[in-house]
């Protein structure tokens, strides 16, 4: 079972990000890219924002 709150979930996924380019994901925050211009091109992915997350979490914790 995940034992993980809705505010540590939320934090992690924002802070997620993917190369279009290479199709890598990196956390800004623990794994950061290693050169400026993979950083410059990493995106966020639509379901990564807030308050998709917390709407994606309230779903699953209501159906455990």
């Amino acid at each position: 079972m995940l034992e993980q709150g809705v505010e540590e979930s939320v934090r992690r996924l924002n802070n997620r990000r993917i190369d279009p380019f290479t199709g890598n994901e990196y956390s800004v925050e623990l794994n950061p890219p290693k050169t400026e211009e993979i950083a410059n091109r990493l995106v966020q992915r639509k379901e990564d924002e807030s308050a998709i997350v917390k709407k994606r979490y309230n779903i699953w914790s209501s159906n455990v």
